[in-house]
């Protein structure tokens, strides 16, 4: 139980890092070979694999919205008293800002992410409005 609450607080931090857009910080709990998985249905979705080939989506991701502000609502753990590093998390997430073209948006979603060994393995991204989603990515 305690494992499980040092790596929520550490999901948080490093959510933390992704919302003060210091991608070194966020990408440092990354393994080398992990994957995000963002939603298929927009034109910037799919499986980005690597660490590098992440940062480069985020730099993206970034660029077309320069503004945001990214709240983590709850942080949900699969096995609360497993011993180790390796665990799933749920993080309920809540986002609003603008997109480069100046757009309004609030937004919500989850991800669920796979730690093993402390670094995230996989991220899967899921998101409520992608009606909204689509509008603000351009699609």
């Amino acid at each position: 139980m305690i494992g499980a609450a040092i790596a929520k607080a550490k999901i948080r931090k490093g959510f933390a890092s992704f919302g003060g857009r210091n991608l070194d910080k966020f990408l440092d709990n990354f393994a080398d070979n992990a994957a995000i998985i963002y939603p298929h249905n927009l034109a910037a979705g799919g499986e980005i694999r690597g660490k590098e080939a992440i940062r480069e989506w985020y730099r993206k991701d970034w660029e077309q919205f320069p503004e945001e502000t990214f709240k983590v609502e709850t942080v949900c753990v699969e096995h609360m008293f497993a011993v180790g590093a390796t665990n799933v998390f749920t993080v309920e997430w809540s986002v609003v800002g603008k997109n480069k073209e100046h757009v309004e948006f609030s937004n919500r979603g989850i991800s669920v992410i796979s730690l093993v060994k402390g670094k995230v393995a996989q991220m899967r991204v899921f998101i409520f409005d992608m009606d909204l989603a689509k509008r603000v990515w351009g699609d």
